[in-house]
């Protein structure tokens, strides 16, 4: 890793079925990572990705990042993409995205978290 980055590392948990509405679930530090930080108020979203099971018929997932936990207040624009499907399990799939996208958090409501909003389909 090229000197003088300092990568973070967060996940959600198990979100369960996913419907053609929203479902929230908020992003925290791993447990298992020592690199795993906890959230910054100003910063960049890089990269995320998304491990999926049982996915039947599903073929694009969309997204964003929230700094509440009803998703109204968006952090990052909406993103619909393609789910990749298992090599070897077509019920197993991985959504991959480029964020790329700064964010800054007033203080008032950093302690709400980030919070990711997903869907299936458009």
């Amino acid at each position: 890793m090229p000197k003088g980055l300092n990568p973070r590392f967060v996940q959600a948990v198990s979100v369960g079925a996913l419907s053609t509405s929203y479902t929230v679930e908020k992003l925290t530090k791993t447990s298992d990572d020592d690199r795993s930080m906890d959230f910054v108020r100003d910063g960049t979203f890089g990269n995320l990705r998304m491990w999926l099971s049982g996915i039947g018929t599903a073929t694009q997932l969309t997204f964003f990042l929230a700094k509440d936990s009803d998703g109204d207040e968006a952090l990052t624009p909406e993103k619909t993409l393609d789910i990749t499907v298992g090599a070897t399990t077509a019920t197993d799939g991985t959504v991959t995205a480029a964020i790329n996208s700064g964010f800054s958090i007033p203080s008032a409501a950093f302690n709400n978290g980030v919070w990711l909003c997903v869907k299936s389909g458009r």
